[in-house]
């Protein structure tokens, strides 16, 4: 039962903010066993998120052109991982 909470946590942790923010909601909602311990990890993790969230904005604000010689490294790591990948096949 743990390891299926773990994996819940962990699952949450990489949705996307919307989805984040619709768990929270219906954690919120939603009668438990775990009165209190759930929400606060899914609140904290959101929170979490949109932090992140906005020190990203606030650094492509303040350093536009670092910020784009990242985004450009990102895309092509993530193109040269995956030829790499479907060449392997």
């Amino acid at each position: 039962m743990i390891f299926i909470a773990i994996l819940l946590i962990l699952v949450f942790m990489c949705l996307p903010l919307k989805f984040k923010i619709i768990l929270t909601i219906l954690n919120m909602i939603i009668p438990d066993r775990i009165p209190v311990l759930d929400e606060l990890i899914t609140i904290c993790g959101t929170l979490g998120h949109i932090l992140r969230a906005l020190k990203v904005a606030e650094f492509s604000e303040e350093h536009p052109i670092i910020f784009k010689f990242l985004v450009l490294i990102t895309i092509a790591a993530v193109i040269y991982a995956v030829v790499t990948f479907i060449n392997s096949i």
